[in-house]
């Protein structure tokens, strides 16, 4: 990588072009910020049968053109798949309805301008669509991991219920027994959780969540 193509003696940090060296055939995708915080610029070059998309070909593609408007198709085709599973999974958001509304429509004014040679409107269509699809996948993200949040704060429940459950129905002097019984009963309720809560649904590897509370749960015991 580069920065001194816009380099100026006077400023460190003047540089405003970045050059990215790659090998011919690397697919490439990028996803851009002016923070850490968030993603505001995402290129997967995606399409409704694989919405993470296979990247631009290095070599292949030597100019992007209208990339304001690459970007916001390419991250509303990312989030339309992601926003279904929400719903599907019985979370709806008014909010992130009405912006991807709002979002896909000056989306498709862009395309229309693009077609009748009205780069000014188009320009315009495809930036706020832009814009828009950076605020939904802000909301979208935030959903997934208050979602997230909320069943680890669940199962950090389980553990005492368990526990009292044990006392309540067994009463086991035998510790033995008492661990067994208290086992028993913590993996019926994770099982349950895990079958009803749209958590794990949301997340692509749903035994890693559960696995990664418990180890940092017994982390201070190391």
């Amino acid at each position: 990588m580069s920065r001194l193509d816009t380099w100026v003696s006077n400023y460190s940090n003047a540089s405003i072009i970045t050059t990215t060296f790659l090998e011919p055939g690397t697919p490439l995708k990028l996803t851009m910020s002016d923070s850490v915080l968030r993603n505001k610029l995402v290129l997967l070059n995606a399409s409704e049968e694989k919405s993470t998309g296979i990247g631009y070909m290095v070599g292949k593609t030597p100019f992007l053109y209208r990339t304001e408007y690459k970007v916001a198709k390419d991250m509303w085709t990312l989030l339309e798949p992601r926003i279904s599973n929400l719903e599907k999974r019985g979370i709806f958001n008014e909010r992130i309805r009405t912006l991807q509304q709002e979002g896909l429509a000056a989306l498709r004014n862009a395309q229309l301008a693009y077609e009748n040679n009205l780069y000014d409107q188009f320009s315009e269509a495809s930036v706020r669509s832009w814009a828009l699809a950076t605020r939904v996948y802000d909301d979208v993200e935030k959903t997934q991991k208050d979602v997230l949040y909320g069943v680890l704060f669940y199962i950090a429940l389980f553990i005492p219920f368990a526990f009292c459950m044990e006392r309540l129905l067994f009463s086991y002097a035998d510790i033995y027994k008492r661990i067994i019984a208290f086992s028993i009963i913590l993996i019926l309720l994770i099982a349950l959780i895990y079958n009803v809560h749209p958590a794990f649904r949301l997340a692509y590897s749903p035994m890693v969540v559960i696995l990664a509370f418990f180890i940092m749960g017994t982390f201070p015991l190391w």
